[in-house]
């Protein structure tokens, strides 16, 4: 069954970018709307109200600061659900791709990088006898059993025999 490469970031963060770009534009208007508030509040305001005013926006850059971390929190937790629902997504997927596959009974990678490296060993066994010249004539350098042809060339199967993955 395929297995599924873990990436260095969740993917959800690319679909989490706009609420991302929301968030981080709601931060910026408010912080100028909060200091052009100060700013005017310092026009009217007597040197007690100034220092009341400066209290409450003490309180209100720290309630900004428990919201921005509470957001972080949820966002982080979203993105975490987000992708365990996309790995179950792509397990289920792989398991049924997987099962259509075998019911096709079609050669897997695995099957044919195991047929490359056979005919890879069998070639340079071929050059190697050729080298020492038990070529001889036309005749083939290596002789293929017939066990080593049917394992790399699978025939029609036998009268009564089952196929791979053929349940009765």
């Amino acid at each position: 069954m395929p297995t599924r490469r873990k990436s260095p970031k969740p993917r959800a963060g690319k679909a989490l970018r706009p609420v991302r770009q929301t968030l981080w534009r709601l931060e910026r208007e408010g912080s100028r709307l909060v200091a052009r508030a100060r700013a005017e509040a310092a026009r009217y305001l007597s040197a007690s109200q100034q220092r009341a005013l400066g209290s409450l926006m003490k309180q209100a850059r720290r309630l900004g600061i428990d919201i921005e971390r509470r957001m972080q929190r949820g966002l982080r937790a979203f993105e975490g659900r987000a992708e365990k629902v996309l790995t179950r997504v792509e397990h289920r997927a792989a398991r049924a791709l997987s099962a259509t596959m075998k019911r096709l009974d079609l050669a897997t990678r695995a099957d044919l990088r195991g047929i490359e490296e056979r005919l890879a060993r069998l070639e340079a066994r071929s050059a190697r006898r050729r080298a020492r010249g038990a070529g001889g004539g036309n005749a083939p350098a290596v002789e293929i059993g017939v066990r080593e042809r049917e394992r790399l060339v699978p025939g029609p199967p036998a009268a009564g025999a089952r196929a791979p993955g053929d349940a009765r």
